[in-house]
């Protein structure tokens, strides 16, 4: 037992030491890292708290007891101060804790009516350290009122002949937002008002009943449409029990904010002409477009509004680019489109090339695909569906625009540029244009609104990405069929009814009248057959 003794005095020696030694550690380490950020000064202050705080803030002042209602009193103080640091109030009722809280003022509800209550404030702070108890004062609520029930079913109709109580009104404001509407009221006497609003003059859509008799007002009404007309009565009670109307109107929420990026140009084409690139385009049809701007570089296509030399900017479909380009053969062209909110297109672009003399398409190898770009990882949007690929095709509605992007997380970091060529078949010649996958606001996709294709056929599409030193890590093809889609048709698409299904789906809608009456001669005259 001696020798374990003295071996646990040695270990414990052993552990003085380790911790003294870290302790070290720690305390160098911390003055180094002091010194590292107060070098840019010549003094500095530190300030330590030692020990505990004893003394407890000052007693609240000014203490104030007002009967509202039958069923409410209010009460109000001055502030406290202490000397380090202060936290709230405790509120007392008849020796009992009822309430804590920073402001200056509570309001005590749900009380008896002509009942006699007693009330003191105290301060604390965040030791816990309690003040002295304010004045103790008494009071005594209101006396009942008595005023006829209504049930919920006769309300509407009580409601409908109720006095208007206009006169007590301050200030009424309401203000709009999207999905919400925040109003703001005052009156000259203390109410407890009930909100109700609907799409109609029932207010049919909910209330919201305060809890105290106040002259201030708030309140917001929530889960409310966009861009939507409301209808908002306000009721009032008086604490002397009287009900009236306080505010009968209407409000229309804003228009959902638009974070959608416009359509590319399209029609994009390049001529050299005279001194200059003669380059045109068609702007897109949104309603709200506002201008494009024209980005030109001599090493790669733009992929920003500011990745190059801005060559125009306007709501014109043409310009003459002059710009001596000391003799660079390659030139490179992105064009942006705006809307009136700012959004900008993910950007049409073109290669020109000067010893052509003619606009041409870069070089793609569809064997170079590092990054192992797949189907799954392009999606294309519909009226807010996404459309599956089924192998390499995926149909579409060519009325309708669409959107193609590629998730943030599918890609690596160090991406430069995602290039997109689809092409159409005119007169026999084959057309292409191509444009950009630019990343969104919300940085969780790359993405570009295409215009719809309004013919139908098939366009062949490939998309590739290059890293920021222009190399090609990664590519894909595939074909979009572009369909001209009946209200049939559609109909027909949003069910799957297997393979059989898809030799009905085949057969137009004439078809299936002649079948019928074909079935209808055979059943009527079916000993004809036999």
């Amino acid at each position: 037992m001696k020798n374990l003794h003295f071996q646990y005095q040695i270990f414990k020696k052993k552990i003085g030491i380790v911790s003294l030694f870290c302790a070290f550690i720690f305390i160098g380490v911390s003055i180094v890292q002091m010194q590292l950020v107060y070098a840019v000064s010549d003094s500095f202050t530190v300030q330590t708290l030692v020990g505990e705080d004893t003394n407890p803030p000052s007693v609240p002042g000014g203490f104030v007891v007002t009967p509202i209602a039958s069923t409410q009193i209010n009460l109000s103080w001055s502030a406290s101060t202490d000397d380090f640091i202060f936290s709230g109030y405790h509120v007392w009722r008849d020796g009992v804790q009822i309430a804590t809280t920073t402001q200056l003022s509570y309001q005590d509800t749900g009380l008896s009516a002509s009942t006699t209550y007693s009330y003191y404030v105290t301060a604390y702070d965040s030791f816990f350290n309690e003040s002295a108890s304010s004045t103790l004062i008494s009071t005594t609520t209101l006396a009942e009122v008595v005023t006829p029930s209504v049930s919920e079913d006769e309300s509407s109709a009580v409601y409908g002949s109720m006095s208007v109580l206009k006169e007590n009104v301050l200030s009424m404001e309401i203000f709009p937002n999207t999905h919400s509407a925040l109003i703001r009221f005052s009156t000259d006497e203390f109410v407890k008002a009930v909100v109700r609003w609907g799409k109609t003059s029932s207010y049919e859509l909910g209330s919201l009943v305060e809890n105290a008799y106040t002259k201030i007002h708030e309140t917001t009404i929530s889960g409310l449409d966009a861009d939507t007309k409301y209808y908002v009565r306000i009721e009032g009670e008086s604490r002397t029990g009287v009900y009236g109307v306080i505010y009968t109107g209407t409000f229309i929420t804003l228009e959902p904010e638009d974070m959608f990026p416009p359509e590319n140009v399209r029609n994009l084409d390049a001529d050299e002409k005279g001194e200059g690139i003669y380059l045109s385009w068609t702007n897109p049809e949104d309603e709200d477009f506002e201008r494009v701007r024209v980005v030109r570089s001599e090493k790669f296509y733009p992929s920003d509004i500011a990745d190059g030399l801005v060559v125009y900017e306007g709501s014109r479909e043409s310009v003459l680019d002059t710009y001596d380009t000391e003799g660079a053969d390659i030139l490179y062209y992105t064009v942006f489109s705006y809307d009136a909110r700012g959004n900008i297109s993910s950007g049409s672009v073109l290669r020109f090339v000067r010893s052509l003399g003619d606009d041409e398409l870069i070089t793609l190898d569809p064997a170079e695909n590092d990054i192992g770009l797949k189907y799954e990882d392009i999606f294309l949007v519909q009226d807010g569906e996404r459309i599956p690929w089924d192998a390499e095709n995926i149909r579409i509605d060519g009325t309708k625009q669409f959107t193609i992007s590629i998730p943030y997380e599918s890609l690596p970091e160090h991406l430069k540029t995602i290039y997109v060529i689809m092409k159409k078949v005119e007169g026999g010649v084959v057309k292409t244009f191509s444009f950009l996958l630019r990343i969104n606001a919300e940085r969780t996709a790359y993405t570009s609104t295409v215009a719809p294709l309004g013919v139908l056929g098939n366009f062949p599409i490939q998309i590739s990405v290059f890293d920021f030193k222009t190399m090609q890590v990664g590519y894909i093809e595939g074909v979009i069929e572009s369909r001209i889609v009946s209200e049939y048709e559609d109909f027909v698409q949003d069910r799957d009814y297997g393979f059989i299904g898809s030799i009905f789906n085949d057969i137009p809608p004439i078809g299936w009248v002649i079948g019928a009456i074909l079935i209808f001669l055979f059943v009527r005259f079916r000993y004809i057959f036999v």
